[in-house]
């Protein structure tokens, strides 16, 4: 994405590149005034005076964090695989010099199965299906021939 010349003046343009940069990288309303050469203050001034402007911020974050969440909540409901590493302090002495450097060394790395998390996929059922997976059933009592008991 081309990063435009940081004028501080607002361009019509900027509605989209703003939404983008939101949607596909999760900018904050600092990492915006980064893409666009100016400051925060500028940023929240084009959101005040340029509804277009700030609606594609907004609905651009919106959409960012809501896929972010699905995206991980989906990921607990199926269950993952990941690498996890271990790393140890390591104190290694130069045998010319004897200097002394601390380093971080990577141990053991394993390859990791994490099961599905179940209260990730109740909740995602009575979210999704809540006439089938709610938790009470509503019972009417009646008497003989629908009259009170």
């Amino acid at each position: 994405m081309a990063r435009p010349k940081g004028t501080g003046k607002y361009k019509p343009e900027y509605d989209q590149i703003a939404y983008v940069a939101c949607v596909e990288g999760g900018f904050t309303v600092s990492k915006v005034a980064k893409l666009f050469g100016v400051d925060r203050a500028t940023v929240y001034r084009w959101m005040d005076n340029h509804e277009s402007f700030r609606d594609s911020i907004k609905s651009g974050r919106d959409k960012f964090d809501t896929m972010t969440a699905e995206d991980s909540l989906l990921k607990r409901i199926k269950g993952y695989r990941t690498k996890e590493s271990t790393q140890e302090l390591k104190i290694i002495i130069d045998p010319e010099t004897g200097e002394t450097e601390e380093k971080l060394v990577t141990t053991k790395t394993v390859n990791k199965a994490v099961a599905s998390d179940v209260t990730a996929t109740i909740f995602f059922l009575k979210n999704r299906a809540p006439e089938r997976w709610r938790d009470a059933k509503h019972l009417e009592h009646t008497g003989k021939d629908g009259g009170p008991i």
